[in-house]
Order: structure tokens, then C-alpha cells, then sequence
């Protein structure tokens, strides 16, 4: 039942003629917040929130990422807010504790761009996407003393916006490369056991781009981009080895 499910699903979404298809994007979730993460909020029995809107401001910056100099920007604004409060040595150490901890490459809740179901390291926003973070940021208080603090698992679940990891690590990077969401057209792939693992190729053919993108993966298991798993999980079983793109690709009118 469950194959059959997901191979419904992929027929759903996989058309023959682009005007049939709904268009492929990352997906950005509601914004969430954790404080100041595993670091205190503030002068424990004395002033707990001290700091608190900081890490919340900061955390609106984490939640929709971009690129690396914005992160920056973001880590500094987060170093002058607490810093503002008079707590200069811990403002400090907030400021080195982001800076490595807050890294895109870390599978971790509070990672830059946390708020992507699919994770899109430290690129500009494409157009779409800013269009995503300004329907949902309506949704945040204006008064952030109102905002509800939620504690994340540090490790969170691998979630997915096509059923398939894989199928979303093609996504993304087609995202990426033509900075636009994008319609498919076909899709096609193989898997093919050798020593030590899975190799994986998938190829994605997409509206205004006359060639595939071709994807080679390799899987320590066999099912790793179906299978329901945390992020260290998945990053531990599947490697995106190699990727060629269209030399050329148009921009569907």
C-alpha cells in the first residue's frame, strides 16, 4: 500500500507536458522559535529573558537564510543586541558560539535556513522563495515578547517535500541553479547495486531546459531516500557524488 501510494503521489506531480504540472519548490515552514537554543535566555534567577528577544530577532534571520554575508549580518545584530543590554562577555560568546554553531552544513533545529524543508546551505533567495518568508512573516507577532518559545530536538527529523530525499536533493539544486521554482517534464532513474553500496542516478528534465539534470547518488542502503529518518541519518546514508546540468536553460514564458 505504501508503494503504491508514493508511486500515485509521484504520478500526481511527474507530466508529460509542462502545462499539466504543478510547479517544484522548496517549501518553507511556519516560523518557529527556540530562544536561544541550548544557550540561556537570560541571568538565571535574576533576569531569565534578558537577551531572549535577541535570540528570537536573530532567529527570524536563521529561520529564512540566504546568503553567507546575511548570516553574518545576522550574527553581528544578535552581538550588538546583547551587547546593549550590558552583557558584553556574553555577547561575545554568543557571537562565537553562532558563528560555528549556526553553520548550514550542521544537521542540527537552529542551523541557517532552518525553516526549509529541504536544506539550502547559504544561496540567495531566489525570487519565489522571498515571496514564501513575506506571506509567512505576517504571521509573526509584531510584538515578539508575544512570540512562543518551542524547544527542538537538536538533531530534527528529516522531513520532505517530495516523499523522496533524493528526488528533493534534485529539486533543490534545480531550484538553485535556475533561481526559480520550475515545472517537471519527465523523470527518469536507475538503481544499480556495487561494491560497498547503491548507485543511484536520477534525471530530472524540467520546462525551458531542452536537457536532463543528472544526478549519480550513492546509498549505503538501497531504500536511504525513502526510508523516514532524522537529518544525521540521512546524511549518513545518502551522497549526492556528482551533478550535470543543462548547459543552457530558458525561462519559461
Amino acid at each position: 500500500l505504501l508503494a503504491a501510494g508514493y508511486s500515485l503521489f509521484i504520478r500526481s506531480i511527474v507530466r508529460t507536458t509542462a502545462s499539466e504540472s504543478a510547479p517544484l519548490q522548496n517549501e518553507l515552514r511556519a516560523f518557529t522559535s527556540d530562544g536561544c537554543s541550548r544557550f540561556p535566555d537570560g541571568i538565571p534567577y535574576l533576569n531569565e529573558k534578558k537577551w531572549l528577544k535577541c535570540c528570537v530577532v536573530h532567529d527570524v534571520a536563521y529561520w529564512q537564510g540566504g546568503a553567507a554575508a546575511q548570516r553574518e549580518a545576522a550574527d553581528l545584530a544578535l552581538k550588538n543586541c546583547v551587547a546593549q543590554t550590558g552583557e558584553i562577555a556574553i555577547a561575545n560568546a554568543m557571537y562565537a558560539g553562532v558563528r560555528v554553531g549556526g553553520h548550514e552544513a550542521l544537521p542540527t533545529s537552529w542551523r541557517w535556513g532552518y525553516g526549509w524543508v529541504i536544506d539550502r546551505g547559504d544561496a540567495e533567495l531566489s525570487d519565489v522563495e522571498k515571496n514564501q518568508v513575506l506571506a509567512l512573516q505576517t504571521k509573526i507577532p509584531a510584538n515578539l515578547d508575544e512570540m512562543q518559545i518551542q524547544s527542538a530536538p537538536i538533531i530534527p527529523p528529516k522531513d520532505s517535500v517530495t516523499g523522496n530525499y533524493c528526488f528533493d536533493a534534485g529539486v533543490k539544486q534545480v531550484e538553485v541553479s535556475l533561481g526559480r521554482a520550475f515545472r517537471l517534464k519527465k523523470k527518469t532513474e536507475d538503481l544499480q547495486q556495487k561494491f560497498g553500496g547503491w548507485w543511484k542516478t536520477l534525471n530530472l528534465t524540467v520546462e525551458g531546459c531542452e536537457d536532463p539534470f543528472q544526478f549519480t547518488f550513492f546509498l549505503l542502503k538501497a531504500d536511504a531516500c525513502e526510508i523516514p529518518a532524522d537529518e544525521l541519518t540521512a546524511r549518513s546514508q545518502i551522497w549526492l557524488v556528482n551533478l550535470i546540468a543543462p548547459k543552457s536553460c530558458q525561462k519559461p514564458k
